[in-house]
């Protein structure tokens, strides 16, 4: 039983890592852009730009969110991965809210 639970804990593993054979890195920041295909993300000197993809999760206090929830001028912690010369997010948390005046 061990050998089977094992086996099939290893098959789940790999196909985690298949999903993203890319090495996963973070980036932690302010949003200073949104639109329907990026997001640019500045911490202090810093900016990048991750493009959504159709398996971008959305992340607000520990909960699922949709990409509306992504406002300028909150802070959010960003999971991404480099494919095809460009940086893909996968994941998004929004950290706190918006400070900025509307």
């Amino acid at each position: 039983m061990k050998k089977v639970a094992c086996a099939l804990l290893l098959v789940v593993m790999m196909g985690t890592i298949g999903a993203y054979p890319a090495e996963t890195s973070t980036f932690t920041g302010l949003v200073i852009s949104v639109s329907d295909t990026y997001i640019e993300i500045k911490r202090k000197s810093k900016e990048i730009v991750l493009y959504w993809t159709d398996a971008s999760r959305v992340m607000s206090g520990g909960v699922d969110a949709n990409r509306g929830a992504v406002e300028i001028c909150q802070k959010v912690r960003a999971a991404y991965v480099m494919k095809d010369g460009r940086r893909e997010l996968v994941s998004l948390d929004i950290l706190r809210e918006s400070y900025c005046a509307e």
